[in-house]
């Protein structure tokens, strides 16, 4: 991205810049610096999650670095003294400096008209991160634009195929009409992660009734046969004792609590099921 080397090296040229003109006065350089790197370390991962298109996770640390850009200002205005009229030149262009940025600011601010114009602007300076497609697929599909909305959520899928990208595609395709194609996005999204089957037999649910269940049992089952998971084993045992099924459902809560014996509710569930078992047999 032509962008980021450009960047470098102005940045370069600033920190090379005030390192001149400051040398004499080392400490406040150092200070300025310090407090523009510090600040903005967290974003880069220690703390927050990094997303360099964030560009607000810059605004603290702009005052270390508006610190040192002012004392190079400074530095050169103490080497101009004795030329007044080069003084008066630069006096002029910091205050035509100013109308112009607020123009920039201006045209700056109607990025932010709605979702679909930010997320336009960040695809268009960062056309390699997975979330700003994702995002202008939400947006899209909010503006009931799905075919566009269905590009973008592939593209995302294509940069990094996270679970929820997976689900947000489904969730379009299925408003299409394409449930083969919205099944398989939904089985993909479950096995990135399983937090998706909930929400995946309550959509059932919603959509088909009761009979939804066997459609969230059908979806459980395909993602076990890919890979074990403790998670959909427990879901499953609930969904088979809802329709008293109770020997898969004991069969899964079994594999639930072998699965991660540390978690109680999945101890709970196989005591519930056992218990309920007893007391069918009864005459």
């Amino acid at each position: 991205m032509p962008a980021l080397w450009l960047s470098l090296t102005f940045a370069a040229f600033v920190i090379g810049g005030t390192f001149f003109l400051l040398r004499n006065s080392r400490r406040d350089w150092l200070w300025g610096w310090a407090f523009f790197l510090l600040t903005l370390l967290p974003a880069f991962g220690v703390i927050w999650h990094f997303f360099p298109a964030a560009n607000r996770y810059s605004y603290l640390p702009a005052v270390g670095l508006s610190y040192v850009l002012v004392l190079g200002a400074a530095a050169v205005a103490r080497l101009l003294k004795p030329r007044k009229a080069a003084l008066l030149a630069w006096l002029a262009l910091a205050i035509a400096a100013l109308p112009l940025l607020a123009a920039i600011s201006f045209q700056r601010s109607q990025v932010w008209k709605n979702s679909l114009t930010l997320w336009n602007d960040v695809i268009a300076h960062y056309p390699m991160i997975p979330l700003a497609y994702n995002s202008r697929g939400l947006a899209l599909r909010d503006a009931g634009r799905i075919d566009e909305a269905l590009a973008n959520y592939s593209r995302a899928i294509e940069l990094l195929p996270d679970g929820g990208f997976f689900w947000n595609r489904a969730m379009a395709r299925l408003h299409k009409g394409m449930d083969q194609e919205a099944a398989d996005d939904f089985h993909s999204a479950i096995l990135a992660d399983a937090r998706h089957f909930p929400l995946y037999c309550r959509l059932m649910f919603d959509r088909h009734g009761e009979s939804g269940s066997e459609k969230a049992i059908a979806m459980g089952q395909r993602v076990l046969a890919s890979r074990p998971e403790a998670r959909i084993h427990f879901q499953l045992a609930g969904l088979l004792a809802r329709r008293q099924r109770w020997p898969e459902a004991e069969f899964h809560a079994r594999e639930a609590a072998r699965l991660q014996p540390q978690v109680p509710e999945f101890r709970q569930a196989l005591a519930t099921i056992l218990r309920s078992r007893r007391q069918e047999r009864r005459p």
